[in-house]
């Protein structure tokens, strides 16, 4: 098909993988975008997969009927604790090569950004 213009990708119109996020509430740009105010700012979120789609749709279906259902805190804790590992893998291994990626990732903005315009177009 045809290319996808980047306002489209960036807005989630296109289709990608960014589809449908330009619907999403609460994300975290709302929380640190205030400490920025009246700057010319970019709020970036990284997302690291961890574990298939529908284990993760399933800690957090079960976290969320353990709210609803659940009597005591410490039920819930167990439903928390699936939904905290599905997004969150705790091993150094893991810990090291989310850092490396994000840290390149980042270095990769920084770079792109501090182009001339005229350069940035082009790529």
């Amino acid at each position: 098909g045809a290319p996808i213009p980047p306002q489209d990708m960036l807005s989630g119109r296109g289709g990608g993988a960014s589809s449908g996020y330009d619907l999403s509430v609460g994300t975290m740009d709302e929380l640190y975008m205030p400490l920025f105010p009246g700057r010319d700012a970019l709020g970036i979120t990284q997302e690291f997969g961890t574990k298939p789609g529908v284990m993760v749709a399933r800690a957090m279906v079960l976290e969320n009927a353990a709210y609803h259902h659940c009597r005591t805190g410490t039920e819930r804790a167990r439903y928390a604790e699936l939904t905290r590992d599905a997004f969150y893998v705790r091993t150094d291994r893991w810990r090291e090569g989310i850092l490396r990626r994000g840290l390149t990732v980042l270095a990769q903005a920084v770079e792109r950004s501090s182009r001339s315009p005229s350069k940035s177009q082009s790529n």
